[in-house]
Parts: C-alpha cells; sequence; structure tokens
C-alpha cells in the first residue's frame, strides 16, 4: 500500500484547482509534499484489516471505526473533509451516506490482503460502509480494491479495464488528454476515481502513472493516491521512490507499512484460481438460460425412474441451447492466455474424465456448485457448439458428460453426431437417434 501513500505525498502540492498543473513535467517531491489525511486513513484501514483478519463482519467494521478515529485525532490536521471531520470526532459514529472519494483512497489493503476477488470485494465494501454507504461511495471503494487484485495477479491491462467498465459501469474509454483541459476539482467518487484508474491504464510504470494522476489536476493527492496503490501492485515501486515516501512519514506510520508488508507476507500471497470466470466473462450472461437444461435432466431422471426413459426432453433443450450459442463451464488443466468465451491457446487441455468402463468422458458444468472435486480448478466458458464439435471430433473421447458429479447426462458419438446434424451440418458420419441414458 505504500503505493498509495507516495502518491498521496506527490499530489499533496497541488491539491484543488488553483495549485493543479495540468503536466507531467514536475519534480516527484518538494518541499511541500506531506502525507495527507488519505495516507492515515490508509494506514488506519490496513490496520484495522489485519487486527481482524478472519473475523465476522461487525468485528471488521467496529475495528475500523476505532482506528480510523484513533489515528485521525493522532493526525488531526490532514485535510479531512467537514462530515468525516465530525464523524472522527463522535463517541457514536455512524455512516453518513457519502459517496466522496474518502472511500476510495483508503481502500488499497484490502486489494492486497485477500486471495480471492469475493472476499476483496467484501472487504472493500466493508471499508467504505463505515461512513460512506451510499452506492457509489461503496462502488468507488470496490472498483479501486479490485483494481489491485487484477493488478497483483497481472491481468492484462485491456481485461482489467473491460472489466472494471463492465462490472462498475464507469466510462473507461476516454482518454487523460480528452480528460486533462477541462477537468476541475471533484471529491465524488464517480468524478474521480474513473480518472484515476484512467492514469493506471495510460501509464507505462509506477512513476509515469502518479505522474500522469497529478496532471489531470482536480482532487490530485487523492486521485494519484487511487492510481498510485493500482501502479504498485502491477509494477512494483523503484527503491528510490520508497525511500523518498518513508522519509516523509513519522516512525509510527513507517512501523505500520512495515508490519503490514510482514503481515502479507506471512497471512496472504498471491490470488488463487476461481476469479477468472467473473472477470473475463460476464457469469450472468455466459451462463444464462442453463437452468432450462437441469430441469430437462431433472424430467429425465423422473421418466426414467417411472420406467419410461425419454432422452429426447434433453436432446430438444440441447438444440435450443445451440442454436442460441450458449456457453457451458469446462474444466481445463491451466487458464489459457486469452481468456473468455470460445477463447483457447493451443497449450490449454480440456480435463476428461473415464467412467466405471473405462470410457474417456468430457465433462462439462451447467453452474459451479456442480463442479464437484473441481470446484477450485481453473475453468472456462466455452460454447456448447464446440464443446460438443471437439469431442464429436476426438477419436478417443467416447462422449460429454454433463455435470457428472451430480444427475448427469451422458452424450454419446451417436448423440453428439444426432446434435450436431440438428445443427444443420452433418459431420459426414450415419446419424440415428441415439439412446442416451445417464451415467452410472
Amino acid at each position: 500500500m505504500l503505493g498509495a501513500i507516495f502518491g498521496d505525498i506527490v499530489g499533496s502540492p497541488y491539491e484543488f484547482d488553483e495549485y493543479n498543473i495540468k503536466t507531467t513535467d514536475f519534480p516527484l517531491v518538494s518541499a511541500q509534499s506531506t502525507f495527507t489525511d488519505d495516507t492515515v486513513m490508509t494506514i488506519a484501514v490496513a490496520k484495522a484489516l489485519m487486527d481482524t483478519y478472519g473475523m465476522e463482519d461487525e468485528d471488521i467494521k467496529t475495528a475500523l471505526c476505532l482506528n480510523m478515529q484513533a489515528l485521525g485525532r493522532t493526525y488531526p490536521d490532514r485535510g479531512y473533509g467537514g462530515q468525516f471531520a465530525h464523524w472522527l470526532r463522535s463517541d457514536d459514529p455512524h455512516p453518513y451516506g457519502s459517496y466522496g472519494n474518502g472511500s476510495a483512497m483508503r481502500v488499497s489493503s484490502a486489494g492486497w490482503l485477500y486471495r480471492t476477488l469475493d472476499e476483496t470485494l467484501h472487504a472493500a465494501e466493508l471499508t467504505a460502509s463505515v461512513t460512506h454507504n451510499h452506492p457509489e461511495g461503496i462502488k468507488g471503494a470496490k472498483a479501486v480494491a479490485a483494481a489491485i487484485f487484477l493488478a497483483r495477479a497481472r491481468v492484462d491491462k485491456d481485461d482489467i479495464r473491460a472489466y472494471l467498465a463492465r462490472t462498475f459501469d464507469y466510462d473507461l474509454y476516454r482518454t487523460l488528454d480528452d480528460i486533462r483541459p477541462t477537468y476541475h476539482f471533484d471529491v465524488t467518487c464517480q468524478g474521480s476515481v474513473p480518472e484515476a484508474i484512467l492514469a493506471f491504464l495510460e501509464g507505462q510504470g509506477y512513476v509515469d502513472v502518479v505522474k500522469k494522476a497529478v496532471s489531470l489536476g482536480g482532487d490530485s493527492d487523492t486521485i494519484a493516491c487511487i492510481a498510485g496503490g493500482i501502479a504498485e501492485a502491477y509494477y512494483g515501486m523503484p527503491e528510490h521512490v520508497e525511500k523518498m515516501a518513508f522519509q516523509r512519514l513519522p516512525s509510527t506510520l513507517r512501523g505500520e507499512i512495515y508490519r503490514f508488508r510482514q503481515f502479507y507476507a506471512e497471512h496472504s500471497g498471491p490470488p488463487l484460481d476461481g476469479w477468472q470466470e467473473e472477470v473475463y466473462t460476464d457469469p450472468a450472461k455466459a451462463l444464462k438460460g442453463l437452468a432450462g437444461l437441469e430441469l430437462s435432466i431433472e424430467d429425465f431422471y423422473i421418466k426414467n425412474n417411472q420406467g419410461n426413459p425419454d432422452p429426447n426432453v434433453v436432446l430438444d433443450e440441447i438444440g435450443k441451447l445451440l442454436q442460441k450459442g450458449q456457453s457451458i463451464l469446462v474444466p481445463v488443466d491451466r487458464l489459457p492466455k486469452f481468456r473468455g468465451t470460445g477463447d483457447r491457446d493451443e497449450n490449454v487441455n480440456l480435463m476428461c474424465i473415464q467412467d466405471t468402463s473405462g470410457n474417456v468422458l468430457l465433462p462439462v458444468f451447467t453452474s459451479r456448485k456442480e463442479l464437484g472435486p473441481n470446484a477450485d480448478g481453473p475453468v472456462i466458458f466455452d460454447t456448447l457448439e464446440d464443446v460438443i464439435r471437439s469431442a464429436e471430433a476426438a477419436s478417443n473421447v467416447y462422449g460429454v458428460i454433463i455435470n457428472p458429479y451430480g444427475k448427469n447426462f451422458l452424450l454419446d458419438q451417436n448423440a453428439l453426431q444426432f446434435v450436431i446434424a440438428r445443427l444443420g451440418v452433418d459431420s459426414g458420419n450415419p446419424v440415428e437417434e441415439p439412446p442416451v441414458v445417464p451415467l452410472s
């Protein structure tokens, strides 16, 4: 989180419209460069999250209030906003519906401490909710924490841009040159968080990101704080820049930063797999419509138990999904370099299983809850058509099995040819309606 803190320090002399410089041609630090409320609250939040790591939400929120008030009162003249300054002094602090960028500038530790995207987003929401419980205030904190998490995972910038734009409805397809001439002081999340993210996306290194953030003008220390926090996760920080940062902090704050780094080494670590399906494909769209397939398999089981199996109810549903270009979850041995629906590089292998007779089956799943022993493994979204065509063309694959660890449905080679023929493109092999039965 030192990247966020140094961004705050670099931007501090240029805060407010009358001090904006609108250029990247300025020294990183000067006699006026100092830490502000952004740094104090960043460290307070980090301390609270470390102290309550793995604890319940209410414990975390209590610790956030206690630490933010304690450290804020220790450093009282660091540029706090009016409502927040009142909150700091309150004996009974409550959130006050703010959508100011304070929730986004203090959240960087949440982007570092957790190993899943869901935990990161949840922690970010908690850090915002004790003061900035307006939807935009919460969204700003979650967007920044998510950006840091993805930067740690070394996700390509274009993919980070696409995920943040889609998930948080930010316009991230502008350029800094378009924004800079008319941009002015704006302390709202919606008026500064997207701009800070764009500075990171356009920057070519930690220092370049921070300078680009300051060059926008406006609430420059906070924009640079947010952008610097993301940039550190993506690029790291040059050693001489770290030294400049530590030199401008009192020993108490330096100690908390060292503690944070040690805590991260002992308790956290690189992101775990599982976030990819949310980042690279919109799950709501990718798996939309598969509930009907699950119901048709359920119906098949009912009729099978009644002694009247009818695979056509499932085959008809599969035919509809093929016509719609429906996607489905497919386990792989590792995540591809280029991820997304239908995207696989040649070194990524689909994970197969064997039935009790030794037949090789390609498993696919209608949801993550059906993944069973593969729940923590890498998966991709692929179109149902691509999966069926790949399996039908593979000489060593007996068929495709849908949800093999629950109420499953087997499409053997005859069934694969049958559904392909229904697409209007015959494989060239004789096709007859197959007797499809579940895998035992």
